[in-house]
This record gives C-alpha cells, sequence and structure tokens, in this order.
C-alpha cells in the first residue's frame, strides 16, 4: 500500500474544494477543446458518422461521378461548336495584337508572349445555350465550389478509408 507524504506547508482541501477546483479544471479543459474544435473544419462527431457511413459515401461518390460523366457528354452533345471557334479567333486576335505591341516596345519574343498571356489570359466564356436556364450557371458555380471546399476533406476521408481496409484485408 502506498502511503501518501504531504508537507506541512500543503493546504488539506475540503470536498467542497476540491469539487471547486475540479469543476475550474474541467471547464479550462472544455474551452480549449472548443477552441480546438473551432479550428477543424469538420467537428469529431461529423467525422465519426461519416466514417459510419463509409460505404453510403462510396455509393453516393459513385452516382454522382456517373451523373456528372453523363451531364458532360449531354452538354458536350448538345453544345455548339460555333459559338466556342469564334470565341477561341477572338481571343487568338486579342492576344497576337497584345503580342505584336510587346515585341514593338523592344520586348524578345518569349517575353512578348508571357507578357501578353499574362495580361489577356486565353479564357473563354461561351454565351447561354439556348436550352439552359438562367439558374443553371449559379447551380453549376455553386457545385463547383463545393467541390472545391469539400474536395481535400473528402479525399483525406477516402483515403484513411482505404488503408483502413487494406490494412483490415492483410489482417485477414
Amino acid at each position: 500500500m502506498r502511503r501518501i507524504v504531504m508537507s506541512v506547508s500543503e493546504k488539506i482541501l475540503s470536498r467542497d474544494e476540491v469539487r471547486e477546483k475540479l469543476a475550474e479544471r474541467t471547464a479550462s479543459i472544455t474551452s480549449r477543446m472548443e477552441a480546438l474544435e473551432a479550428e477543424l473544419p469538420l467537428k469529431a462527431r461529423t467525422v465519426k458518422r461519416l466514417y459510419a457511413n463509409k460505404h453510403l459515401i462510396k455509393r453516393g461518390v459513385a452516382v454522382g461521378a456517373g451523373v456528372l460523366v453523363l451531364a458532360l457528354i449531354l452538354k458536350r452533345k448538345s453544345s455548339s461548336d460555333s459559338g466556342y471557334s469564334a470565341g477561341l479567333e477572338r481571343i487568338a486576335q486579342i492576344i497576337a495584337r497584345e503580342i505584336k505591341r510587346n515585341l514593338k516596345a523592344g520586348m524578345d519574343t518569349e517575353d512578348a508572349i508571357v507578357t501578353a498571356l499574362k495580361k489577356r489570359p486565353p479564357v473563354l466564356k461561351v454565351g447561354k445555350d439556348a436550352g439552359s436556364s438562367e439558374y443553371s450557371g449559379v447551380v453549376s458555380t455553386v457545385l463547383r465550389q463545393i467541390a472545391i471546399s469539400l474536395g481535400p476533406v473528402l479525399i483525406d476521408i477516402l483515403a484513411d478509408i482505404l488503408r483502413r481496409s487494406s490494412r483490415l484485408e492483410k489482417e485477414k
């Protein structure tokens, strides 16, 4: 049996004082944990729920990928090539004019091209398709932002799931 030796200078606390100190310590720990959880992109409970439903997530990702591929195929078939090629022609002319200006200003060829491309990046936005609604652009923008925001987190979760499943297979 261990014997606890206390020095004379240490104060013996009553039960109420011990409870009060424990409550203070618990509050301090809780506030630190809440601060740490606030910094995380997902709450621990959310990650646990996602992991518990990983089979549903896998199915959802598969269905989502299928829908995305189907949408891209249908969009590619329905889009008109004339608007795209006309836009490319406009962009090419603008960049060519910018390169000519840069060359006349005394830049060497490589710098003239790089500067022109930085000033006028070759981005083409084709006008609204005849069959699309005005909200389809908003929906695609929102979905793109969600994918960008949640992409890294979902990749980490999927990588963890794959690591654990491969570990489980090795153990069998």
